[in-house]
Order: C-alpha cells, then sequence, then structure tokens
C-alpha cells in the first residue's frame, strides 16, 4: 500500500512538470505568433476568434435551450457573430428577447446591445 501511495505521488509529480514544461511551450509559441503580427492584426484575430465561439457563452443570460428557440424561430444561427449580426436589426433583437425567459428578458437586452457596442467586435463583425 505505501509503495503503490509513494508510485502515486511520484505520477502526480510528474505530470505536474510534464504540464508546466507544456504550458511553457505554449505560451512562448503564442508570445512569438503576437509578436509576428501587429497589435491591431491581434485584436482583430481575437474580436474573430470570440465572434466564433457560442453565443450562450458570451450571453450568458440566453442560456442554450432558449439560443436554440431562437435560432430555430428567427434562423439566427449560435455563433456569436451570427446572432449579433442579426441584432442589428432592431424587430429581431425584440423577438429574440421575447422569446428569453420571463426574468432574463432585460439582461438578454442589455447584453446584446453592449456587444453590439463593442468595438472591436463590430469591426470584425
Amino acid at each position: 500500500a505505501l509503495a503503490h501511495e509513494l508510485q502515486v505521488a511520484d505520477d502526480a509529480a510528474l505530470a505536474a512538470v510534464l504540464q508546466a514544461e507544456l504550458d511553457c511551450e505554449i505560451a512562448h509559441e503564442l508570445q512569438d505568433e503576437l509578436e509576428t503580427m501587429g497589435l491591431e492584426e491581434a485584436r482583430t484575430a481575437a474580436a474573430k476568434e470570440r465572434l466564433a465561439r457560442h453565443a450562450g457563452k458570451e450571453i450568458s443570460h440566453l442560456g442554450k435551450v432558449t439560443l436554440h428557440k431562437v435560432d430555430a424561430q428567427l434562423r439566427t444561427g449560435t455563433q456569436l457573430g451570427s446572432v449579433l449580426r442579426a441584432c442589428r436589426d432592431e424587430a429581431v433583437l425584440g423577438r429574440l428577447c421575447e422569446l428569453a425567459d420571463a426574468g432574463q428578458k432585460e439582461r438578454v437586452h442589455i447584453e446584446i446591445v453592449a456587444l453590439l457596442l463593442d468595438e472591436e467586435l463590430s469591426r470584425a463583425l
């Protein structure tokens, strides 16, 4: 039993060292990539990556089930970028908020408007 506990401890220590080395390698690769592109390109790339995410992760009060209901009825898609493009139309934004849960309508509206006002995201749309 003691030998097993020691082996588990050794394995855990080795795993921690390997993870730290991997994290360091990834950090260096990202740093090299950022150094080769300009600041504006990096911001645009980050905004595009964010727009490609699932909208439920960025519009926290919307919820996955509601997002799929919105997509089925309004054909907005489920990526943040497609939802925001659709919500540029006030009628679509209003209908989307109507589909949100009763206690979340105002929060969903505020989150979407805030995302639409984000200059970096707007440029990348």
